[in-house]
């Protein structure tokens, strides 16, 4: 399951998935409370015939607020929760972990400090977990939008302060859907992936 966008329609393309609609709660606090409902009402019954018709044991999710619905029709049918909150978050739960935390059978936090304010949530740290010393990094900015909608503005910040010498770390710009793909000015372009 996966929220109908251009990466989830990609892996659609090549892999069994069932798109449901994109829900967020910023979409509300964006002023669109009206289309944030339709969605979600839309969202409800898509996952409701995904899972009457998948019946799935156990249902692995790391999050997003298109995905609740799944999680919950899964709950209601028996199916075992398991719950992995966003890598991003090493301060403590996402919202989303927050929502669906009450029904999830067993919660996954990525960092200690964020383990702790999850109830009873295990803590795996891809970090702490690696049999070997990390590799060396090497000096990147990654600058994201998503994966829904484009940010052209800062995409194209980004690109002119890499251009003029202010960034010194390679750039990586995620621009999202049909967003502008700039190019550094310097000998190496900064590289856009969507």
């Amino acid at each position: 399951m996966t929220e109908n966008t251009a990466l989830g329609r990609s892996i659609a393309a090549a892999h069994e998935a069932y798109l449901v609609p994109h829900v967020a709660l910023g979409q509300a606090r964006l002023g669109a409370p009206f289309r944030m409902m339709v969605a979600a009402a839309r969202n409800l019954v898509r996952s409701a015939m995904v899972v009457w018709r998948k019946r799935p044991d156990l249902v692995i999710t790391t999050g997003a607020g298109s995905v609740f619905f799944i999680v919950l029709w899964a709950r209601l049918l028996g199916a075992r929760i398991v719950a992995i909150d966003s890598f991003a978050r090493f301060k403590g739960p996402s919202m989303f972990a927050r929502i669906v935390g009450p029904i999830a059978h067993v919660r996954i936090a990525q960092s200690p400090e964020s383990a702790k304010l999850w109830q009873n949530a295990l803590c795996f740290d891809p970090f702490l977990i690696l049999n070997e010393p990390r590799p060396e990094k090497k000096p990147l900015l990654f600058a994201t939008v998503g994966a829904t909608l484009p940010f052209d503005r800062l995409a194209e910040m980004v690109a002119r302060a890499k251009a003029r010498g202010l960034i010194r770390e390679d750039v990586l710009i995620q621009t999202g859907v049909g967003g502008v793909r700039p190019a550094s000015r310097r000998s190496r372009p900064c590289r856009s992936t969507r």
